[in-house]
């Protein structure tokens, strides 16, 4: 049976995150209160997610990320950090946590963490074997500003990089929380010029806040597009977004490398991840186009015979 499991030695934290998921998933939910204890529930049974503090006894939440990253890597890990746990955060991102939620924010963020990662996981491998023989792809969409677009096209772009062999399904989840966070932000903060503060009450449902509807109501919103072209190889992949809004200064991004202080902010979290999770963020001048890198992973491309 399909389970959420958390993992907290605190008695007080474990119950606010169980009692939070509990009104959104209807998953079991399982606790491990150390690293080993929750080692030996995956190994029994793998987790949908993974959702972990980072101080805990005897292991602490890095080497659980690192470990679960590297025996179980399809399984999606999410951190709970802690206040001044910053940078240990941004280092845990790094090594294969796919988001984390600060729990001066969990009421607010858990479940919308927790539901994305969910909705971008593909599922076991489709068996067509013509896919193997996939040398390059190429993509070009033209989005209107509905958020029921993104998720059926981001499983789209992932499964032709996994046919590809351009991600495996770790690496894969991370592109596809990238992609995710890229095209929320074209549509909700691009072309719907939601600010910060009316982003940050829109979030939990985003379909249904006022904000959002007054704006699709709008003709000088609603006509606004999202341009979304790819290229993808077993080398490479590059995915390019654009939005119609009046764009944004980018040198406002934090560097999370520089002052991971900046992972405990709500604004501009997702474009922290998204710098996180690939090997290479480009923004036109404009601030309302963002191209995306993602590398080859060099043990899928190995084994791989394309035609070049």
């Amino acid at each position: 049976m399909n389970y959420l499991l958390i993992v907290d030695d605190s008695p007080l934290d474990s119950h606010l995150a169980r009692s939070l998921l509990e009104k959104q998933f209807h998953e079991r939910i399982k606790f491990a209160i150390n690293g080993w204890e929750a080692l030996e529930q995956i190994e029994e049974q793998l987790p949908l997610v993974v959702i972990t503090d980072l101080q805990l006894p005897e292991m602490d939440g890095m080497q659980l990320t690192e470990r679960i990253h590297q025996k179980f890597p399809t399984v999606p890990i999410i951190l709970m950090t802690g206040h001044g746990s910053e940078e240990v955060a941004a280092e845990a991102l790094a090594r294969g946590a796919v988001d984390f939620v600060p729990k001066s924010m969990l009421a607010k963020e858990l479940c919308h963490a927790v539901s994305s990662v969910l909705s971008i996981s593909t599922g076991g491998p489709q068996d067509q074997s013509i896919l193997r023989c996939l040398s390059s792809q190429d993509f070009s969409f033209q989005l209107e500003t509905d958020p029921t677009l993104i998720t059926p096209l981001v499983r789209h772009l992932l499964d032709t990089a996994r046919h590809l062999r351009l991600v495996e399904h770790a690496r894969g989840m991370r592109l596809s929380k990238a992609l995710t966070e890229v095209l929320r932000n074209a549509m909700f903060h691009g072309n719907l010029g939601l600010s910060a503060d009316e982003w940050a009450v829109a979030r939990s449902a985003p379909i249904d806040s006022e904000i959002v509807q007054q704006r699709l109501q709008n003709p000088d919103y609603s006509r606004r597009q999202v341009t979304v072209t790819a290229r993808m190889t077993p080398y490479v992949g590059t995915f390019t977004i654009r939005d119609e809004g009046r764009g944004f200064d980018t040198r406002l991004i934090p560097d999370v490398s520089q002052d991971p202080s900046h992972l405990a902010s709500n604004e501009r979290r997702g474009l922290v991840l998204i710098k996180a999770f690939c090997d290479g963020v480009h923004f036109n001048e404009r601030g309302n186009e963002i191209t995306l890198t993602k590398i080859g992973c060099p043990g899928v491309v190995d084994h791989c015979t394309p035609t070049k």
